[in-house]
């Protein structure tokens, strides 16, 4: 879960995207070799944008855990530690280190993060 101010979220090429209607975004297909590439409407941003998850992991009552890869450029480790320290107790935080955000490629990153989940239960 990322932070989700709007002036964290913009990214500088905002403007072209709401000037062109839509940006590009490229995502690799889970089974698939290679990537698609797809539009994504100038109207998701906005729809997001109504949203603030700080407030909304602020009326979370249940324990929770915030997974964050140390090397996650996607939704940065920053981004999950301010939800974390905005969230309420009980909560943990687990720091994947050397794990980036498309850890789902790699065997011995997906166990990693089952075990420290799993540990993180006290299972």
């Amino acid at each position: 879960m990322a932070s989700s101010s709007p002036s964290e979220r913009r990214n500088k090429d905002s403007r072209s995207w709401k000037e062109g209607g839509f940006r590009i975004s490229e995502r690799d297909i889970p089974g698939e070799t290679g990537t698609k590439k797809f539009r994504v409407p100038y109207a998701h941003m906005l729809d997001r944008d109504k949203h603030d998850t700080t407030s909304a992991v602020k009326a979370i009552h249940v324990p929770i855990i915030f997974v964050a890869g140390e090397l996650d450029e996607i939704v940065p480790l920053e981004s999950i530690e301010f939800m974390f320290k905005h969230s309420n107790e009980p909560k943990k935080l687990i720091v994947l280190k050397g794990i980036g955000h498309d850890y789902r490629h790699n065997p011995t990153e997906i166990e990693t993060m089952n075990k420290e989940i799993i540990k993180a239960l006290d299972l």
